[in-house]
């Protein structure tokens, strides 16, 4: 059963998405803040993480994801935003798997998990 961490400031975005992916069989952890996410990131190695660029508290996504790549943590990343802007070629240099505008469906958030996921085979 494949795991996904969602990280997102954003209830709503976490109650939209959380179940469909639960239905997927993925089992579904989500965090607020990244001060909240990297500890469970760490114990829980998800397969997939859906990481929001802005966040509320001292890290934002840019920060999470250079952690995760500095911890050398194995997740695909997929980048999510609201804002279309110049991070993204950042996010993906230092190591995000893929970067989607929101709004996003949660058709387009599942074929990007499976794209991700599909790469390691």
């Amino acid at each position: 059963m494949p795991k996904l961490f969602i990280v997102d400031d954003e209830p709503s975005f976490e109650e939209a998405i959380k179940p469909f992916f639960e239905l997927k069989g993925f089992t579904v952890f989500t965090a607020q803040s990244g001060e909240e996410a990297l500890p469970k990131i760490e114990i829980e190695k998800p397969d997939v993480i859906l990481l929001d660029m802005h966040l509320k508290g001292k890290l934002d996504g840019l920060g999470i994801l250079k952690e995760i790549k500095e911890k050398s943590l194995s997740a695909k990343i997929i980048m999510l935003t609201g804002m279309e802007n110049d991070v993204k070629d950042e996010a993906l240099k230092i190591g995000a798997d893929k970067f989607l505008t929101k709004p996003v469906t949660v058709k387009v958030l599942y074929e990007s998990v499976a794209e991700v996921l599909a790469q390691d085979k």
